[in-house]
């Protein structure tokens, strides 16, 4: 049981390290399917290892905090990029506003 603990410690930390990697390096977020995968499968480890009861708030804690911290990251990077077109979409009708006032 102390080695599925041990698991998922360094499970949530490593993707955590991950995810807050790629925020930093403004990459694009990736599916979350593996994280809930993997969730999945520590509630199955404890479940089987007999010790679900006493590992749950453990398991729903790291998988909140993996999950909310890609979630974020998605939500933010859509962020940027909806102003970046914004910004896109300005300078070109600032530039169309120019072209027909100029002829």
């Amino acid at each position: 049981m102390r080695l599925i603990q041990l698991a998922l410690v360094v499970y949530a930390f490593s993707a955590s390290v991950l995810i807050l990697a790629r925020m930093a390096k403004e990459e694009a977020p990736r599916r979350s399917f593996t994280h809930v995968l993997y969730l999945t499968a520590f509630f199955g480890f404890f479940h089987f290892a007999g010790a679900l009861a006493a590992n749950f708030w453990a398991v729903l804690v790291a998988g909140a905090t993996v999950l909310g911290l890609a979630a974020y990251h998605g939500w933010t990077y859509c962020g940027n990029q909806v102003r970046q077109e914004e910004t896109l979409l300005e300078e070109l009708e600032r530039r169309h506003d120019l072209d027909r006032d100029g002829s």
